[in-house]
């Protein structure tokens, strides 16, 4: 099981919470190319791959307690068109550097 999968499984009332306030946070705008959609994925700015190695997250547990997963300020709403883009750098190489420019304004 993917360590998404696991805190959407496991952790789901919690996740959805979050979720549904930092749509709202952004008035349910993707922050990449500005699309406005009910329906946007809400991602993390550091991949949560990347933060179960900085954390060594194994267990659902540690999943759980680890503050930066849950921490609203990590996470921005983005339309599937985007989130797929950059969770897929090297097939969208030239959005990448765009999205790499533009960086600094999500972080």
């Amino acid at each position: 099981m993917t360590s998404q999968k696991i805190i959407n499984n496991k952790c789901s009332c919690k996740w959805q919470r979050i979720k549904k306030s930092v749509r709202k946070k952004y008035n349910y705008t993707c922050q990449i190319c500005g699309k406005k959609d009910n329906n946007i994925t809400v991602h993390h700015k550091l991949p949560v791959r990347d933060i179960k190695m900085l954390y060594n997250l194994i267990t659902i547990e540690e999943y759980k307690k680890c503050k930066l997963l849950w921490d609203r300020n990590w996470l921005i709403p983005l339309c599937k068109k985007c989130e797929n883009i950059i969770d897929n750098p090297v097939k969208n190489r030239s959005f990448t550097e765009e999205y790499t420019l533009n960086k600094r304004r999500i972080l």
